[in-house]
């Protein structure tokens, strides 16, 4: 039975394939991979085309801010909640999250008992950050989590979230970073040009805030790039397990 697998960037579906702004692959396994671009109107909108073309179980992927301290860039996330921004909870399918927690902690720093949070926008400053980990009790967050979950709940399908941190709790997201990625997920190097020439009284330090996400968001995606093995380990991973309980 294939599954859909709903990310934001074309960073975080590299590992499977590179795909256009809106882009999706039929894996040779059978599962789907959909690039959806940045925010929960559009992860909801693939997440719901997916179930229409016959997934039968949601995965949300790719990266994550970090809210808990003492978690560090590269560690996988896979949460057992999640949070959505006007409160509502939704719950991961805790088999099939064990199984996948399991198989990669082998190598990588797994987090699978936690509580994910809907951020309705980018976690741009440290004090964002602890303001939403104050209020949800979050250890991470993603702007699309939330609304995946959502519709797997409405469809009553599983859903997992294996997600990255790309950037620690005690990270601020520079304005060049933020410039640079169009809301589908595309590079902008135009903008980007254009808010380091801004930001040219404080230049070296956006160029030390650029250095450290980089650095970060590698980190990211290496843990990433080990998920995926695990994901697709499986020859058909919903056949483990049972619709939403």
């Amino acid at each position: 039975m294939p599954i859909g697998i709903v990310a934001a960037l074309p960073s975080e579906t590299a590992m499977f394939a590179r795909l256009p702004a809106g882009g999706r692959i039929t894996l040779d396994s059978g599962h789907r991979v959909a690039l959806s671009g940045i925010g929960a109107t559009r992860a909801a909108a693939t997440a719901a085309e997916l179930i229409s073309e016959g997934a039968d179980a949601l995965v949300s992927w790719g990266s994550a801010a970090g809210l808990d301290p003492a978690l560090t860039a590269g560690t996988l996330v896979l949460p057992a909640r999640i949070t959505a921004a006007n409160q509502a909870q939704y719950r991961t399918h805790d088999r099939w999250r064990q199984r996948i927690a399991c198989s990669i902690g082998n190598v990588y720093r797994v987090v699978a008992d936690a509580t994910l949070a809907e951020a309705p926008h980018v976690l741009a400053t440290i004090e964002a950050k602890s303001s939403l980990a104050r209020a949800t009790q979050s250890a991470a967050a993603d702007m699309e989590s939330a609304a995946i979950a959502r519709v797997a709940a409405e469809h009553g399908v599983p859903i997992l979230v294996v997600r990255a941190i790309a950037d620690d709790a005690y990270t601020a997201l520079p304005a060049s970073a933020r410039a640079a990625i169009t809301d589908t997920g595309r590079l902008a190097p135009w903008n980007f040009m254009c808010a380091l020439f801004t930001a040219r009284p404080g230049l070296h330090g956006e160029l030390r805030s650029l250095k450290r996400i980089a650095t970060e968001f590698r980190s990211a995606q290496r843990s990433l790039g080990h998920a995926r093995a695990a994901l697709l380990a499986e020859s058909s991973p919903v056949d483990h397990i049972t619709k939403v309980d």
